[in-house]
C-alpha cells in the first residue's frame, strides 16, 4: 500500500504504476488531499498562505508578498511562540526551497500516469484553495474510473496536525482492512458498507 499527502500523492500513484509493471502491484493507494497536475494548476493560494501553511502560522495580515520578507516575518512569529531567539528567515529558507522545488516539478509538466490499483481520496474538509475542483481532485479522470472520497477535518496544511492525525489514521486503517479482506475493488467496497460515525463521505 502507498500513502501520499499533497505533492507525494502523484509520486505514490507513479510508484504503484511502476510496481504493477514489475508484477508487484500494491493493494491500493491512499491520497491525502492530493491533486493531479491539471487540478493543481488551478489552485490559487498566495505566497503568504503557502508559507504560513508550511510553517503552521497565520501570515494573512502581512503586508509584504516577497518570499524573503514573508520568511523573516514567519521566523519572528515562530521565535516568539517557541522562545527561540535569533531565529531568522534564512533559517527557514531551506524548507521553503524544498517546497518550491516540489512545486516546480509540476510546473515543468511532470504528472503521474494511471495505475490499476484502487485509489482512495481523503479530502481536507476545510480547504478552500481547490477552487471548485472535483471532489476526487482529478484522479477519477486520470485513472478512467470513479474514485471514492472521504472527508477529514482540517485544511490542506493542517490535515496531518497532531490533533487531527488520529482521524486520518482511522480512515487509513479502515481502508487497509477492506483491502485485505475484499476480493473486489476495495476502494469501491469501502463505501458500500455503512460508514462509522467518524467517517463522512
Amino acid at each position: 500500500m502507498f500513502v501520499g499527502w499533497s505533492f507525494s500523492g502523484p509520486v505514490a500513484v507513479e510508484m504503484a504504476r511502476l510496481g504493477e509493471e514489475q508484477g508487484r502491484a500494491p493493494a491500493g493507494v491512499i491520497l491525502l488531499d492530493s491533486a493531479t497536475h491539471e487540478v493543481l494548476d488551478g489552485r490559487t493560494t498566495d505566497r503568504a498562505t503557502e508559507i504560513g501553511g508550511l510553517f503552521g502560522i497565520d501570515l494573512s495580515g502581512t503586508d509584504t508578498r516577497a518570499v524573503d520578507g514573508l520568511l523573516d516575518h514567519a521566523a519572528e512569529l515562530i521565535a516568539a511562540a517557541s522562545d527561540t531567539p535569533g531565529l531568522m528567515g534564512a533559517d527557514l529558507r531551506p524548507f521553503w526551497d524544498v517546497y518550491a522545488w516540489h512545486q516546480g516539478i509540476f510546473d515543468d509538466g511532470w504528472q503521474a500516469r494511471p495505475c490499476a490499483a484502487p485509489l482512495l481520496m481523503v479530502r481536507a474538509r476545510d480547504e478552500t484553495g481547490w477552487n471548485g475542483g472535483p471532489d476526487c481532485l482529478g484522479w477519477s479522470a486520470l485513472v478512467g474510473r470513479s474514485r471514492p472520497v472521504v472527508w477529514a477535518p482540517g485544511t490542506h496544511y493542517t490535515l496531518m496536525d497532531e490533533g487531527r492525525l488520529a482521524e486520518v489514521a482511522r480512515i487509513i486503517d479502515r481502508a487497509v482492512d477492506e483491502w485485505t479482506t475484499s476480493p473486489q475493488d476495495p476502494a469501491d467496497h469501502f463505501f458500500r458498507r455503512p460508514p462509522a460515525k467518524h467517517f463522512s463521505s
